[in-house]
């Protein structure tokens, strides 16, 4: 903020005219009263003057232009004071808007990884159907005479369905953990993405 000279008169003006108003403050008072807010002391309140004759309460242009100085100090204090706390707070909304769209990234992920999970589960249950229903056949009709598939091929179609069962239930506890994940939103598991 710049104050011209012009202003500085006008602002002397009315502090030397409220100065006068108020020259009545008793002389133990002004005396004793703590600087607050930049005031600066206006001299002695009560001065004996040549005579006997007391002068009124004197203020100069200089100590009016001194108490400005240190007001304006004060007030670009201030502005330093609100301009880091207003870059502060721009700086951790900031790191809570990256953290926020980083969630919403980890959990946009995660249900990816889920709904590909649950196609995967279902792929692998109608497989494992198909190749019960095909097993029963086959024992079905080698038991009826028909020899038409040999041990070798049932028990290859065996070790085939407890493979994809393995499988299976390894895909049933992923989707499980998936799930326990995408319903957590707190901010601690976004280091346990694997």
């Amino acid at each position: 903020m710049i104050v011209t000279k012009q202003e500085i008169i006008e602002i002397s003006k009315k502090v030397l005219h409220t100065t006068f108003q108020n020259s009545t403050v008793d002389s133990e008072m002004a005396s004793n009263s703590p600087v607050v807010n930049g005031d600066v002391p206006l001299g002695a309140p009560y001065s004996p003057g040549v005579g006997g004759q007391s002068l009124s309460h004197e203020v100069t242009l200089e100590d009016t232009i001194q108490q400005m100085k240190v007001l304006i100090k004060e007030n670009s204090d201030l502005k330093v004071a609100l301009r880091r706390t207003n870059m502060s707070m721009k700086e951790r909304f900031e790191g809570l808007t990256v953290w926020k769209e980083k969630q919403k990234d980890e959990r946009d992920f995660l249900e990816g990884k889920l709904e590909e999970a649950r196609e995967r589960v279902n792929q692998l249950s109608k497989r494992n159907d198909q190749l019960w229903k095909k097993l029963q056949l086959q024992e079905a009709s080698a038991k009826g005479g028909d020899q038409s598939f040999d041990s070798s091929e049932v028990e290859l179609m065996k070790s085939v369905i407890k493979k994809l069962q393995a499988e299976k239930s390894d895909l049933v506890a992923l989707n499980s953990e998936l799930q326990l994940k995408a319903g957590m939103g707190s901010p601690g598991d976004s280091s346990s993405r694997s």
